[in-house]
C-alpha cells in the first residue's frame, strides 16, 4: 500500500449519510496560531511519567514505577500531595495504566488497563491506596482496547475486531448499543482488525461524558461522536495523510505491522467543555521514540469540527492534559530525565468569553 497524500484547499463538509459527517481543513484555516513557553515543574519520584489528569485541584501522574503508579501533586508548585496504587494482581491492585480518567462524582478517578482488562476507580479524599472499586472484562467486553463511562451502568469502547467504531457495553459486559462503521474510512478491503489498528488512538470522553473521541496514530483524523445527537463529525487535514503498512500473517492471522518510514500523526487527545484539543507529531516513529521528540503542535477545534487556535510548543510532549479552570496545560516531556511542563494558555481568545 502506498503513501496516500492529498492536500487540502479549506474547509470542506461532505455528509457520507445522516450520521456521519466529514470535515476537512488546512492550515491557513486556523484563526490564530501562538508560540507558548513552558515552565517546568519539579517532580521528585517521577520515573516514568505517563498520563495525567487533573481532578478538581490535584494534577494525576500515572507511572510506570510500582513503587509511584499515581501520584496526586498540587500543580502550583509541584509539591507532593499523596500516591494511590499498590502494584500486584490482588483485589484493589493494579498492574499496568494504560490511561487516567475522570470519575462520575467529580471527586473519585478511574484507571484502565487493557493488558488487565481491569478499571479501578480511587477515591480522591480517602487514605486507602487501593482501589475502591474495581469491574473485570468479561464476554464480549474482553475484546474491547479502550473503555471509557457514559453512565453509572454503561462503558463506551473501542473493540479490536469489530465493523462498528464505538460499542457501548453494560458493567455487566452485555453489548447494547453501536455507533458508526468502519467502512466510512475506505478500507473495505481490509479485515476489521487491520482497519481497527490503521485507526487506533486512545478513546476520550469529556467530564460531561457529551463527547466521545479518539484521535488516530497512523492518520491525521480525528473521530468525534455527540452523544446526544449519536452524530459523528470526522476531522480531516490539513494533509490526508496515511501510513504505509502490510498486512502480516505469520502467526495464522492478520497482523498490523506500519512501514519503518511511518510517522506519527496525532499522539493524545483531550475534550474540554467546548473544544478538542489534539497533540500533533507528524514526525517519523522510530527517530522520535529514540530521541522523545514528539509533538510540538497543539490543534484546538470546536465540536463542530472548525480548527481555531495552533499552539507552538517549545518542547516537544507526548503526553499532556488541560486544566480549563486555571487556563493551563501541563505535558510529559520524554528522555533519560522525564520532564513535567506546564503552558499558560490565558492569552487564548477561546477563554475570553
Amino acid at each position: 500500500m502506498c503513501l496516500l497524500l492529498i492536500i487540502s484547499c479549506g474547509q470542506e463538509d461532505k455528509r457520507l449519510d445522516e450520521s456521519y459527517q466529514i470535515v476537512t481543513f488546512s492550515e491557513s484555516d486556523f484563526g490564530e496560531e501562538i508560540d507558548l513557553i513552558s515552565r517546568s515543574i519539579s517532580i521528585e519520584n517521577l520515573s516514568f511519567p505517563r498520563k495525567l489528569l487533573i481532578v478538581g485541584d490535584c494534577l494525576i501522574i500515572s507511572d510506570s514505577n510500582p513503587n509511584y503508579l499515581i501520584q496526586l501533586i498540587n500543580p502550583n508548585d509541584g509539591s507532593y500531595l499523596k500516591k494511590f496504587g499498590k502494584y500486584g494482581a490482588e483485589p484493589g491492585n493494579i498492574k499496568h495504566i494504560w490511561d487516567l480518567q475522570p470519575g462520575l462524582d467529580y471527586k473519585s478517578f478511574w484507571v484502565y488497563s487493557n493488558s488487565d482488562k481491569l478499571l479501578s476507580e480511587f477515591k480522591i479524599k480517602t487514605l486507602d491506596s487501593l482501589s475502591s472499586n474495581q469491574y473485570k472484562q468479561i464476554d464480549d467486553f474482553f475484546l474491547a482496547t479502550d473503555v471509557v463511562w457514559t453512565s453509572e451502568a454503561t462503558f463506551l469502547t473501542k473493540l479490536a475486531d469489530h465493523s462498528d467504531k464505538f460499542v457501548e457495553f453494560t458493567t455487566q459486559g452485555k453489548m447494547k448499543s453501536k455507533y458508526g462503521t468502519w467502512k466510512h474510512m475506505g478500507y473495505d478491503r481490509y479485515p476489521n482488525s487491520i482497519i481497527a489498528s490503521l485507526h487506533q488512538g486512545q478513546l476520550k470522553s469529556n467530564i460531561e461524558r457529551s463527547k466521545f473521541a479518539f484521535s488516530c496514530i497512523h492518520r491525521n483524523i480525528i473521530e468525534c461522536l455527540d452523544w446526544k445527537t449519536k452524530k459523528i463529525i470526522s476531522i480531516r487535514g490539513s494533509k490526508n495523510l496515511v501510513n504505509k503498512f502490510r498486512v502480516d500473517h505469520s502467526l495464522g492471522y492478520p497482523m498490523f505491522e506500519p512501514s519503518n518510514d511511518s510517522r506519527y500523526h496525532y499522539m493524545d487527545t483531550f475534550l474540554g467543555h467546548e473544544y478538542i484539543y489534539a497533540i500533533y507529531s507528524g514526525k517519523q516513529m522510530l527517530s522520535s521514540s529514540s530521541t522523545g521528540d514528539f509533538c510540538n503542535e497543539v490543534l484546538i477545534f470546536d465540536y463542530n469540527g472548525n480548527p481555531k487556535i495552533k499552539l507552538n510548543l517549545d518542547k516537544p510532549i507526548f503526553s499532556f492534559t488541560i486544566d480549563e479552570v486555571n487556563k493551563k496545560l501541563f505535558g510529559i516531556v520524554y528522555g533519560i530525565n522525564f520532564e513535567l511542563i506546564e503552558f499558560d494558555l490565558k492569552t487564548l481568545n477561546i477563554y475570553e468569553h
